[in-house]
């Protein structure tokens, strides 16, 4: 489960014990976010970076040639090309390249890294990863041969966050947390809103019943004042 304390030195370790282990299927290990992953790298590998959307994607068609990817459990579509018609929308944007053609839904994008990796080769390999609230993969992209490094550098030091501690801030929250969490609290609502309704409608009948009460009295005593008056006439 993912917190703000999040062991990020145990994240590093198992990194270093399991290079070759896909992040997804280390992150289920963990019992954390992907996210969580990437953000224990920063200081290391990895740096946060403010998801600021427009900047982004009309900063990418400096870069030239890079490789878009998006997975979830079941499938990985890769294409390589260039982020070159980017139409920004708050609610929705849209980039349509000749080669990458996507629909993207900005307020989904909470949490970005701009991560490097070395690669048994020496070389190093270089990404911008960004993630959902729950800390799942949203989109990767990745520098190819034909990329602008020097404008792919200049970018990411535009966007780089003052924050770079090895969590998550805010933390993200798994969907599954979040779902029970959710529940809970619409459960709780609906107790308290329940409670609430079956003391107002307690205190409603104990107001008619005194009210009752005092009317019956009042009733009482004004038949005993008008039979005690009526007595006291005939007595004279």
């Amino acid at each position: 489960m993912t917190t703000p304390t999040t062991d990020f030195e145990k994240i590093r370790r198992m990194r270093r014990e399991n290079p070759k282990m896909r992040e997804r299927d280390l992150a289920n290990t963990l019992e954390v976010s992907e996210a969580d992953l990437v953000a224990a790298e920063c200081g290391l590998g990895a740096r946060r970076i403010e998801v600021r959307f427009d900047e982004i994607f009309k900063g990418l068609a400096d870069v030239g040639e890079v490789l878009a990817l998006t997975r979830n459990e079941s499938a990985v579509h890769e294409k390589p090309g260039v982020y070159d018609r980017f139409i920004p929308g708050k609610g929705a944007a849209m980039m349509l390249g000749a080669q990458i053609d996507t629909r993207m839904f900005p307020a989904v994008w909470k949490h970005g890294f701009a991560v490097e990796k070395t690669a048994e080769d020496g070389s190093v390999k270089k990404s911008l990863q960004f993630f959902d609230k729950h800390g799942d993969a949203v989109h990767k992209i990745h520098t190819r041969e034909a990329t602008d490094m020097a404008a792919w550098d200049a970018l990411v030091e535009s966007l780089v966050a003052g924050d770079q501690a090895p969590v998550l801030s805010p933390a993200a929250v798994p969907a599954e947390k979040a779902e029970a969490e959710r529940t809970a609290a619409e459960k709780a609502a609906a107790e308290k809103a329940e409670a609430e309704r079956t003391a107002a409608d307690t205190a409603a009948a104990e107001k008619a019943e005194a009210e009752q009460a005092a009317a019956e009295k009042a009733e009482a005593e004004r038949i005993a004042a008008e039979k005690a008056a009526a007595e006291k006439a005939e007595a004279e």
